[in-house]
């Protein structure tokens, strides 16, 4: 599922993940960001516009079990302490989803399971913007080897036969026009 994130609510629930595997990156700003290794890759991507797609970040979202349960606990005995919030953990597109914060994305959208659409909408999602359902990728189901797939998307190699773009999400029906393509590529 694909699920049209706000930059500043995505970035709050990926920190509130203390302890996870990215914690450093989620922690970091704009001025740490494009120190990261694949910048300039993810920079080089977005620059090559609506023929050469970039693919869309894979994310989790999920209740961190620890502290949820705690939350949970004393919540209810304290009825004034807050639940637990979700966390967002990501699979893939780290550096592009730190490329669009960096370059001032107020939105963007992201590749979630089924499973974790309705949390991740419900958290971090745009208001009027629910779940959909992707494209199919532009190359899925052709005959293209994974050289040549590899080339189009040298992020995640001959596994991006499946995966959605940037652009295949261009113009979907009953989304904001802040999807358009043209508002990741401006910066």
């Amino acid at each position: 599922m694909v699920v049209l994130v706000d930059s500043q609510r995505f970035l709050l629930h990926w920190r509130a993940d203390r302890a996870g595997l990215h914690a450093h990156e989620a922690n970091g700003d704009p001025t740490t960001w494009i120190h990261d290794y694949k910048f300039g890759l993810a920079a080089k991507g977005f620059a090559l516009g609506v023929e050469n797609p970039v693919p869309l970040a894979t994310v989790g979202c999920r209740f961190n079990t620890n502290e949820h349960f705690l939350a949970d606990l004393l919540s209810r005995i304290d009825p004034r302490r807050q639940p637990a919030s979700p966390v967002v953990t990501f699979t893939n597109g780290i550096t592009r989803t730190l490329w669009l914060l960096t370059n001032g994305a107020s939105s963007f959208p992201v590749e979630c399971s089924r499973d974790d659409s309705q949390l991740l909408a419900n958290c971090c999602g745009l208001p009027g913007a629910p779940p959909k359902a992707p494209l199919r990728s532009p190359t899925a189901g052709t005959n293209r080897t994974d050289d040549e797939l590899e080339s189009l998307w040298p992020w995640r190699g001959s596994d991006m036969s499946q995966s959605h773009s940037y652009s295949t999400l261009s113009g979907t029906e009953g989304w904001p026009d802040k999807v358009n393509l043209r508002r990741f590529h401006c910066c």
